[in-house]
């Protein structure tokens, strides 16, 4: 099969995992310091990316099931705003050579250095060029592999 090293494993292609389906759905406890305390990415055929809150993860998987029956949308993403979770234990065995683990979106992505312009970007408190950032979230590369590093220094 040849890959797409643009644009990472979609939502829908993950869910079809056993392993997957059911880790993502136990969704984090949020800490309760932001309001609402879930993102909804949703990125075009074409590349247009769109965000919404939801208070609650019920809430923002009902508006990714509107989104995935969206001719228009290529792929889905729910994070968790302010909580990073280390990656399961099968992570490896579902990413492709090019994506890392997003500790925030619970997935495979791709970091890259997007300008201050991108819109995962709007919201984000400091945005500081050149960082590596989660395609879908806009989280730096160093703070979603924060628990990978505290594990391997372990």
């Amino acid at each position: 099969m040849m890959y797409d090293m643009m644009t990472p494993t979609t939502l829908s292609d993950l869910l079809s995992n056993e392993d997957y389906r059911t880790y993502f759905k136990r969704s984090p406890r949020p800490f309760a310091s932001s309001t609402p305390q879930y993102g909804v990415v949703a990125i075009s055929h074409d590349g247009r990316y769109g965000k919404v809150l939801r208070p609650t993860f019920r809430e923002a998987w009902d508006k990714a099931k509107l989104l995935f029956a969206d001719d228009r949308i290529r792929d889905v993403s729910i994070f968790t705003r302010n909580r990073i979770v280390p990656p399961p234990i099968f992570a490896a065995d579902i990413m492709r050579p090019a994506e890392d683990w997003c500790g925030r979106c619970r997935r495979p992505s791709l970091f890259r250095i997007y300008a201050k312009s991108h819109p995962a970007l709007r919201d984000l408190p400091i945005v500081v060029a050149g960082v590596r950032r989660c395609y879908y979230c806009g989280i730096s590369y160093d703070c979603a592999m924060q628990h990978i590093k505290e594990k391997v220094s372990a």
